[in-house]
């Protein structure tokens, strides 16, 4: 299952930003477009960790060669897949945020 794979990259990185000590609870953004959604990534953490953990989902915004600056359109979502374009042009947006999986906190015993 990719949830459990992204979900233990972020314990990981949540591990070694603790400095040794036990994680208790982890606070994250993950984007809008991320791989994976705030709410399946939560959950496998959850089942993966016994962590605490609170997701903040941040909204996608891209930015056009055709000067479009805003929320691209979702062509299609799958497992490990979001298709995205312009909605004015068509064209590819790159991504300015909400296409990450951020770690904002580490809460340790």
């Amino acid at each position: 299952m990719h949830e459990v794979a992204v979900a233990r990259l972020v314990a990981e990185d949540a591990d070694r930003l603790a400095g040794g000590r036990r994680v208790k609870a982890v606070e994250l953004q993950v984007g809008e477009l991320a791989s994976l959604s705030a709410g399946e990534l939560k959950q496998a953490l959850e089942g993966l960790c016994g962590w605490g953990v609170a997701v903040v989902e941040v909204p996608a915004v891209g930015e056009c060669a055709c000067g479009f600056r805003g929320k691209p359109r979702v062509l299609e979502r799958a497992h490990d897949l979001v298709l995205f374009d312009c909605p004015r042009c068509g064209g590819v947006p790159a991504l300015s945020q909400g296409g990450d999986i951020k770690i904002t906190r580490v809460v340790t015993f």
